[in-house]
């Protein structure tokens, strides 16, 4: 087993080389992730000379490697934050531009990958690595789709790919929600699979404070398409997650959980029995009538 180039030569060193060519094929998956990390936290003589880390043969091994430009994306951050925090504005100006073209190349290059594309990596079950390019897109509908498209070939479908596409869904940015339209939102085509109200409730367990009574409210307009059993779990914890923030929410939602019903609320009762005559119930009159319908006695031929 080849033991990292990052365990036998310093940031220092590799990052000297950068410019030259090195050799990016012998440094293992460790130091593809974290040299950037390492770099910043060395001394200012090293640290100031960390942006050459973007460079393509980096890039080209991240990608060979892990499988995706996520990697190579959060490094340009790590790199950019130590530009506009410690970088005087002569230098910090044209380091930050050439760090955002970077960028910018990047996800270009990512949004040419079609949703389709997504779905047919799950579908070839290569899901993992079509999540590792879906986290490399930034929030945007194109990442929203790209999300539908992993849920729908990839079985069965987790509850972790569930609650994806709905974080995907809040993600969008609004602009491009006021272009397609509040009737085609996202959130109204997300989590089409399995226990939606179960997966708005988890995004709530961690959302801010001011997201989560959206969510929460959400979860309750979903509960008509859950199971019984999902039904009945989920309608519990709107009790608890409504009691701080409403009571009044949690009181209703207990009412609802004490009154449990077989069939979802969306389903039509069925049909009341027509009364009987003389208030005698169906199987009574069943008995007194032979299989024709009329009393044993009574006179005439039996059809």
């Amino acid at each position: 087993m080849r033991s990292g180039r990052h365990a036998r030569q310093p940031a220092s060193t590799l990052i000297t080389e950068a410019s030259s060519g090195v050799d990016w094929s012998t440094v293992d998956r460790y130091g593809l992730v974290h040299l950037a990390e390492h770099a910043v936290c060395c001394g200012p003589e090293v640290a100031d000379k960390a942006i050459e880390l973007a460079c393509g043969g980096l890039r080209r091994a991240v990608r060979a490697s892990l499988g995706s430009d996520r990697h190579f994306l959060r490094l340009l951050d790590v790199l950019s934050e130590r530009v506009i925090n410690q970088y005087p504005l002569d230098t910090g100006l044209p380091a930050v531009l050439y760090l955002g073209v970077v960028r910018r190349q990047l996800q270009r290059g990512l949004r040419s990958l079609a949703p389709a594309v997504f779905g047919l990596l799950a579908r070839l079950g290569r899901t993992e690595e079509a999540l590792e390019h879906l986290a490399a897109l930034p929030p945007s509908l194109h990442q929203f789709e790209a999300a539908m498209e992993i849920v729908s070939h990839h079985q069965p479908h987790g509850a972790e790919l569930l609650e994806l596409t709905v974080e995907a869904a809040l993600s969008v940015p609004a602009g491009e929600i006021q272009r397609v339209g509040q009737g085609k939102h996202p959130l109204k085509r997300a989590a089409i699979h399995g226990d939606r109200a179960g997966a708005y409730l988890d995004l709530a367990a961690r959302a801010d404070a001011a997201e989560v009574p959206d969510l929460l409210r959400l979860a309750e307009e979903s509960l008509p398409d859950a199971s019984l059993a999902d039904r009945l779990c989920d309608r519990a914890r709107l009790v608890v997650a409504w009691a701080p923030i409403d009571p009044g929410a949690a009181r209703r939602n207990l009412a609802a959980s004490r009154a449990p019903r077989s069939r979802s609320p969306r389903q039509p009762a069925p049909a009341s029995p027509s009364p009987q005559p003389h208030g005698m119930p169906r199987n009574r009159r069943s008995e007194r009538r032979g299989l024709s319908g009329r009393p044993p006695n009574w006179p005439g031929p039996t059809p």
